[in-house]
């Protein structure tokens, strides 16, 4: 756990140049512990909000 806290407060400060695109990505990779070819090959209607609503 202590190295999820290292990275989510290294990408949340200004002291890197990652895009934003990938800082989000991180983040769900962070929160959901999916893996990152699942993430990137997922479909859009694979994708439900919080609230159970789909988000496209």
């Amino acid at each position: 756990m202590d190295e999820i806290k290292i990275i989510w407060k290294f990408i949340d400060s200004d002291q890197h140049k990652i895009s934003p695109a990938i800082v989000l990505a991180v983040k769900i990779l962070l929160l959901t512990g999916v893996r990152s070819g699942e993430l990137r090959m997922a479909e859009w209607d694979e994708l439900v909000s919080i609230n159970g609503h789909h988000m496209t």
